[in-house]
Parts: C-alpha cells; sequence; structure tokens
C-alpha cells in the first residue's frame, strides 16, 4: 500500500491517442484489488484500505471528457466521518 497522501493520475497524449499514466492505472488497480468502497456520489467515493486508512476519489480535472484523471487522497478519521458520519 501506498505511503503517499495524494496520488494524482494523468492522461498522456501517446501515438495520437490519450491514455492513462503509470499512476492513473496505479489508481485503477488500488481501488480493484486493495480497496473496498463505503460510499459513493456522482463524482467521488470513499473507500477504505486494509490497513484502516480512508481514500477520498475525485477528478479533479472534471471539466474534461470523462471526467478526466482520478486522484486519491488518504484522509483522517476526521475528514471520512464528514462522509459518513457513522465512521
Amino acid at each position: 500500500m501506498t505511503q503517499n497522501k495524494i496520488i494524482r493520475g494523468s492522461w498522456v497524449m501517446v501515438d495520437g491517442q490519450m491514455q492513462a499514466d503509470t499512476i492513473e492505472n496505479k489508481i485503477i488497480e488500488m481501488i480493484k484489488n486493495e480497496l473496498s468502497e463505503i460510499k459513493i456520489t456522482n463524482w467521488a467515493a470513499l473507500y477504505i484500505d486494509t490497513f484502516g486508512n480512508y481514500w477520498e476519489l475525485t477528478y479533479p480535472q472534471s471539466h474534461m471528457h470523462g471526467g478526466g484523471p482520478r486522484q486519491l487522497e488518504r484522509l483522517s478519521i476526521s475528514d471520512a466521518s464528514d462522509w459518513c458520519p457513522t465512521i
């Protein structure tokens, strides 16, 4: 599991096509294999990892087609409680 507080993906142009960079692919991998969903809204989600860390998924470049690349931010318990008061 990563120790970074913010993990921000990007899209890069490869042979004339936009593709996810390695960080964006890592975020996708974390969501599929390492995180459990707690709550989801239209453009954000709250996850927890196996170590008890809370992660907020957002799309900070939401003006881009498809919502743009993802960002995961590790939250404090207090910030996660703002998302979901039962935490």
